[in-house]
Order: C-alpha cells, then sequence, then structure tokens
C-alpha cells in the first residue's frame, strides 16, 4: 500500500474534509442537519456554503451562499463538476439487493484483479483501489462527495473499472445521482430497512433507482430464482425498455441457467457455460447465485471462462461473510453478516443440512427495524439445536426489550433450547462451551463490524477476534 487518499475534498458535506478554499454542502441529516456545522466549516476555510429551504441563520458578508432545493442532490452535482466528472472515465458496475451484495461485488473485484483488469472496490467492508488502497468502511455506500473523490483518485491510479455496493439509502439520497452505470446488478428482495423505508413496497420501489442510473448502453443482470423477477422486469419494459436484461438462474427460462452441483461447509460448485466454477469461502447455496451473478458479470467483460475458474479458486472470501473459524476438535464456527429474516433463513437451511449441532448465536439491531425480530427468532428456532439470544448493537434501546421481541417469535416447545444472555462475549463463550465434534456454531448479525453500539458508546467487539481468544477455553 503506498497510496494516501487526499483528506481534503473541494466539495464535502463533511467538516473533516473541509480545507482552504472548500465547498461545504449541509445536508439534513437523520439525526442532525449539516447547518449545524457551517461555523466549523468556516473556521476551516470553506469559501462557500450551501444551504436549502431551511436556512434560516444569519450570513456571513465574505462568503458564498448557494440556495437549493435540494441539498444531497446539489452534493452530487458539485462535486463531480468540481473533480471534473472522473466517473466518466470508468466502467461502472453497480450492485443492489438485500443481501448478496458484498460477496458478489467482491468476487467481481477480484475477478478483474486476476486478470490484470486495474479495478477499484466501494463496498460495506472495505473501498480499495487496486493493490495500493484499502481502507474499512463505515457506511455500505459512502456520501457522494467521497464517492465523487473515490472516482478522481482511482482513475488518476490508472484505474479502469470500479464496482460499487449499492444500499437503498444511497438511492434514496442519491449519491449515485452523477454516476452511470454500464452493468446494473440486482441480487434479491426481502425484507429489511423497514425502520428507513417504513413499507416494503417503498423500499422495492427506492432499490428500483438503481436502473436508472445505466448508460443508455447499459445492461442489467438479475437473480431469476428470486421472487422479484417479474415485477423487475415489468419495471423496466415499463420505463427503460431500451435497458438489454439479462436473467441469471437455475430455471431454463432464464437467459444463463446454472445448476449447484455442490455446496459444503468445505466447497461450493455450480454448472454454467458448459464448465464447472468451485469456491471453498464462498458456501451455500445462497453464494452459488452470487458466483453465477459474478460469472455473468465477467462474461460481460468478455472474460474467458478458464480465467473465471481460476479467479473464483482463487477468491479468499470476505471478512464476516460465512467466515469459517476452525477450532480444536473439529469444531466450526461460522461467523456472517445475517441481520434480517432472508439472510438468516439462507445461512441456516444451509448449515443445517451439514451438522446434527447447530448452535444459533444472534440479536437485532436497536433503532432498526423492529418487525423483523420475532422473525428471525423463529427462523433461529426452527434450524438451530441450541439458540443464543444476545446483544447486536442495541444503540439507543433497551437490550432486554430487544431481547424479548425476539424471544416471542419463537414456538413455546422449543423454549427449552434457547439461551438469553444479553453480553455478548459471555454468549460466544457459552456457544464455544456447548459446541460438540463436527458441530457448528453459527454467529450471526455483526459479521465484520469491529464496534458494538451501545447507546451512544462504541465498545470494540469483533466477532472472529473474540472467538479467538475464547476458543482455548474449550
Amino acid at each position: 500500500m503506498n497510496f494516501k487518499f487526499s483528506s481534503i475534498f473541494p466539495v464535502t458535506c463533511h467538516t473533516k474534509h473541509v480545507g482552504p478554499g472548500s465547498t461545504f454542502v449541509a445536508i439534513p441529516g437523520q439525526n442532525q442537519h449539516g447547518q449545524e456545522f457551517i461555523p466549523e466549516a468556516l473556521a476551516k476555510g470553506a469559501i462557500t456554503i450551501v444551504v436549502d429551504s431551511t436556512f434560516t441563520a444569519k450570513k456571513n458578508p465574505n462568503v458564498t451562499y448557494l440556495h437549493v432545493d435540494d441539498a444531497h442532490r446539489a452534493l452530487s452535482k458539485l462535486a463531480a463538476e468540481a473533480l471534473g466528472y472522473p466517473s466518466e472515465k470508468l466502467y461502472i458496475i453497480g450492485v443492489t439487493g438485500t443481501k448478496g451484495k458484498t460477496s458478489t461485488g467482491s468476487l467481481i473485484f477480484h475477478l478483474l484483479q486476476t486478470v490484470g483488469i486495474k479495478a477499484a472496490l466501494i463496498s460495506s467492508v472495505e473501498n480499495k483501489i487496486g493493490d495500493i488502497f484499502c481502507e474499512k468502511s463505515s457506511l455500505t455506500t459512502p456520501t457522494a462527495d467521497y464517492i465523487q473523490m473515490f472516482c478522481s483518485q482511482a482513475v488518476k491510479e490508472g484505474t479502469t473499472h470500479l464496482i460499487i455496493e449499492t444500499s437503498s439509502h444511497a438511492l434514496f439520497y442519491k449519491k449515485l445521482a452523477d454516476i452511470s452505470l454500464d452493468l446494473a446488478l440486482f441480487t434479491n428482495f426481502n425484507q429489511d430497512h423497514l425502520d428507513f423505508h417504513k413499507t416494503m413496497n417503498h423500499y422495492f420501489e427506492t432499490k428500483l433507482k438503481i436502473f436508472s442510473l445505466l448508460k443508455p448502453t447499459g445492461k442489467a443482470l438479475i437473480n431469476n430464482n428470486d421472487s422479484s423477477t417479474t415485477i423487475i422486469r415489468q419495471h423496466l419494459q415499463k420505463k427503460y425498455p431500451h435497458i438489454k436484461l439479462k436473467t441469471i438462474g437455475t430455471d431454463k427460462k432464464s437467459d444463463k441457467q446454472y445448476r449447484v452441483i455442490k455446496t459444503t461447509l468445505q466447497k461450493t460448485s455450480l454448472k454454467m457455460s458448459k464448465s464447472v466454477f468451485s469456491s471453498q469461502y464462498l458456501n451455500g447455496y445462497f453464494n452459488a447465485q452470487n458466483i453465477a451473478l459474478a460469472i455473468a458479470a465477467a462474461h460481460q467483460m468478455q472474460i474467458s471462462n478458464q480465467q473465471i475458474k481460476m479467479g473464483i479458486k482463487t477468491f479468499p472470501g470476505v471478512e464476516g461473510r460465512v467466515e469459517k473459524i476452525k477450532i480444536q476438535n473439529d469444531k466450526h464456527v461460522i461467523i456472517d453478516f445475517a441481520h434480517n429474516p432472508s439472510s438468516m433463513e439462507s445461512i441456516l437451511s444451509s448449515l443445517a443440512q451439514q451438522t446434527n449441532q447447530l448452535i444459533v448465536l444472534f440479536g437485532c439491531g436497536g433503532n432498526r427495524d423492529a418487525l423483523k425480530r420475532s422473525l428471525m427468532g423463529s427462523i433461529a428456532a426452527q434450524y438451530g439445536t441450541i439458540v443464543i439470544v444476545t446483544n447486536d448493537n442495541p444503540r439507543h434501546e433497551s437490550p432486554d426489550k430487544i431481547i424479548q421481541e425476539i424471544v416471542t417469535g419463537i414456538d413455546k416447545k422449543k423454549l427449552a433450547n434457547i439461551i438469553l444472555e444479553p453480553d455478548r462475549r459471555t454468549a460466544i463463550q457459552k456457544g464455544l462451551m456447548l459446541l460438540e465434534p463436527d458441530g457448528i456454531l453459527a454467529i450471526l448479525g455483526r459479521g465484520h463490524e469491529t464496534d458494538q453500539l451501545m447507546g451512544s458508546k462504541k465498545i470494540p467487539f469483533h466477532d472472529a477476534t473474540v472467538v479467538a481468544e475464547l476458543s482455548h477455553l474449550t
């Protein structure tokens, strides 16, 4: 790593990126408004302040103020303009869906790197420019100013391709408004983020906005095994009939068909385009879908099956996504980010087929969709021989209240196999102590996260690190 990402942006919504001559855009947030930070931005050298109609404070006569209707939209436009629209120099792939975005996007990045294509990645785990820059992510999709700056830096380093994990929040807040996609991937659609979107219909409509970002020559790839396929197809035919759509699935009616050969803890194999592709890190039937979408994307970029095979074989996996930790006595620990009903169903249904003892350890995030808590409790009890309900990131909600809401979804006949342990470290220790040879402890919900959010505090907590610290006690 010999590359330093610039900390000062010409246009930004965050004071940490303000420097002499910067334009500061005061965007409204869920908890705070950027207007509160205008004095700090001015003190750091901002010469232009962008505000929306809610701005009523006294103006500084030595500063230029721009009034806009939509500060989020202005942030994207002004940042792109200031940097010379760097994204136009890149082949850009956007990946959206309720689950599978990170694994699919990261695999495509790896495939491109493997064949010598200089690629960059923006994901919920890490943001990377080739092998020269890598930093941990704090958001699935960062703010528009960061995205434009990232594109600019990537282009300067000779990057030609960029993969962006595209969240519904990013689409709602127009973070990619000045990004034109060459390829859009839609992995699946299921319940999540109802704390923000309120209804499934609004969540889905927001997800569909990814197709509005496609270039006139852009193409779309969707998972034909998902129930959303028909609606997506109708949506594209009605609003974007020019977009070339390909469906990827096990159904014979799919434009690109694949067949899952094997899904175990050790290996996932599938056959597609007359070739067999195998991964030892992307495990489970749901990951076979992710692999198939990545293969289809690679085909769009003229990468051969032989090159794809090698890329998938050498892909090291993604931190916190079906991350395998083998401890003594042939015991297995799986750490995964699954934090909604569909993700939990996918991973647990796969793991349950591979062991006689599946211990499920999870919690639910506070100040997030509360409707999914009982559903997740029900799914955990359906597949787990033992279920340990603990804290996830309770934020400003009562941890005990969250746990009790999870338990309401569990059949009373199964309560004997349920352990309630709010302290996540103690919960992991109990799971390890109960784990038998050839058993699996699935620790779900936080994946790669390194901090646990308790009230206003960030407490260092990384599931994999805690497992490593405690595993010797078993």
